[in-house]
C-alpha cells in the first residue's frame, strides 16, 4: 500500500509540474503577443473580402448583426457579405429577405445551404465568395466599427494564412455571467498564447480570417465532414499542418467580436459539451498531450480530496495540487481579463479556480457521450 501511495505521490508532483511550467508558458506567450492597433490614417492595399456568415433560427440577432456590420468603415466596393441560410425554421431567412429588398444593399447576399449543417452552410457560402480574404462570424455577433479594418490591415502587413482574434460577451450583468465572461476570457488567452508558439490550441469560429484559395487547398472540412462541431478548430488544424508557422492571433480590441453568453446553465452546459465533443476529435499529439495535463492535473485534485478519508497522508497532497493549480489558475485568469478591462472580476475569477476541477472532469465525461440539442437540431458528437 506504501509503494501505491508513492506511485501516486510521484505521479501527482510530475503532473503539477508540467501543469505549471505549461501555464507559465502561457502566460509568456500571452504577454509576448504585441498588441496591434489599426491607424487612423489606413491606406489599404485593395484586398477584396469576404464575410460568410451561416444562420439558423437567428431571428433575434440576424438584423443587429446585420446592421452592425453595415457600419464599419471597411471600404464598400471591397466588402462582400455572404449570409447562408441552414434551414432556418423561424422568421430568419424573411426577415434577412425583407431588409435587403427594403434597403438594396448591393453588397450582401442571401442564399440558402444546400445541405443541413453548419460546416455545410460555411462550404457553400465560400464557394460563392469572390473575395480574396474569407472572414467568417455568426449571426449572434456585434462588432466595433473598427473590426473589418483592422484584420484587413493585420493580413497586409502580416500576410498568415489563417488569423483568429478575441470573441467577448457583450453583456455582462449578473454573476452567472459575468462568470462566463471570465472562462471565456481564459480560453481566448490560451489560443492567443498558444498561437505565439506556433502550436495555437483553440480558436473561435466567430472571428476567423483565412484566404479562400487556402480554404480550397486544404479541401476545406473534407475529412470532418461528419463530425457536427469544429469548424473553426478542424480548419485551423489542417492550414497549421501545411503552414506551421502561418497561423497567427491578432490581439487587438478593435479586432474583438461581441457575442451572446448561455442565458441559462442548462444552456451553458450544452454549449460547453458541444465544444468538448470536437476537443476529442483533433489528431495533434500536441493537443492530445496538453489536455491529458490539463485533465490529469483536475482529476488529481478531487482524487487526492477523496482519498484523504482513506489516508491522511493525502492531506498534504491534495493541498499542495490544489494550491498550485491555484495560484497558477489565478494568475493566468487575471493576465487574461486584464486585456479586455475586467480586473474587478476578481471574486470570479476565485470562484472559478476553486469549482473548476468539478467543472473539467463533469464536461470531459458527459462531453463526449449522448447527443445534444442545438437550434432545435439533435446534432450527434
Amino acid at each position: 500500500m506504501i509503494f501505491f501511495t508513492n506511485i501516486i505521490f510521484c505521479f501527482s508532483i510530475t503532473i503539477a509540474f508540467l501543469y505549471a511550467v505549461f501555464f507559465l508558458f502561457l502566460m509568456v506567450g500571452w504577454i509576448r503577443t504585441n498588441f496591434f492597433s489599426s491607424s487612423e490614417k489606413i491606406i489599404f492595399g485593395g484586398t477584396k473580402i469576404s464575410i460568410v456568415i451561416p444562420v439558423r433560427n437567428e431571428e433575434n440577432n440576424i438584423l443587429k448583426c446585420l446592421e452592425s456590420l453595415l457600419l464599419q468603415d471597411y471600404p464598400k466596393e471591397l466588402t462582400e457579405l455572404i449570409i447562408v441560410d441552414d434551414f432556418s425554421e423561424d422568421e430568419t431567412f424573411l426577415l434577412l429577405k425583407n431588409a435587403l429588398q427594403k434597403n438594396n444593399f448591393s453588397n450582401v447576399i442571401l442564399i440558402s445551404s444546400q445541405k443541413a449543417g453548419k460546416k455545410n452552410a460555411i462550404s457553400s457560402g465560400i464557394e460563392k465568395a469572390t473575395g480574396t480574404l474569407i472572414i467568417t462570424t455568426d449571426a449572434d455577433c456585434t462588432f466595433p466599427q473598427k473590426w473589418l479594418s483592422t484584420i484587413v490591415l493585420f493580413y497586409e502587413k502580416n500576410h498568415p494564412k489563417f488569423i483568429f482574434s478575441s470573441v467577448i460577451f457583450a453583456d455582462k450583468k449578473t454573476f452567472f455571467q459575468k462568470l462566463q465572461s471570465v472562462e471565456f476570457a481564459g480560453l481566448v488567452a490560451v489560443g492567443g498564447a498558444s498561437a505565439y508558439f506556433n502550436f495555437p490550441l483553440m480558436c473561435n469560429g466567430a472571428n476567423l480570417a483565412f484566404e479562400k484559395i487556402i480554404f480550397q487547398e486544404v479541401n476545406g472540412f473534407e475529412g470532418n465532414e461528419h463530425i457536427s462541431s469544429g469548424d473553426d478548430l478542424f480548419l485551423m488544424e489542417k492550414i497549421r499542418k501545411k503552414y506551421p508557422s502561418e497561423i497567427k492571433f491578432l490581439k487587438s480590441a478593435e479586432a474583438t467580436v461581441f457575442t451572446k453568453e448561455a442565458p441559462n446553465l442548462k444552456s451553458f452546459i450544452s454549449q460547453r459539451k458541444r465544444w468538448a465533443s470536437k476537443t476529442v476529435r483533433l489528431k495533434s499529439k500536441f493537443i492530445l498531450w496538453t489536455g491529458g495535463i490539463i485533465w490529469s492535473m483536475n482529476f488529481l485534485v478531487l482524487f487526492s480530496a477523496c482519498f484523504i478519508a482513506y489516508n491522511k497522508t493525502f492531506i498534504a497532497l491534495f493541498l499542495f495540487l490544489f494550491a498550485t493549480k491555484c495560484i497558477i489558475d489565478f494568475l493566468f485568469l487575471f493576465l487574461a481579463v486584464s486585456f479586455f478591462e475586467k480586473r474587478s472580476y476578481v471574486v470570479c475569477i476565485l470562484i472559478i479556480v476553486v469549482f473548476y476541477p468539478i467543472y473539467v472532469l463533469y464536461m470531459s465525461v458527459f462531453g463526449s457521450f449522448g447527443k445534444i440539442n442545438w437550434k432545435n437540431r439533435v446534432i450527434s458528437k
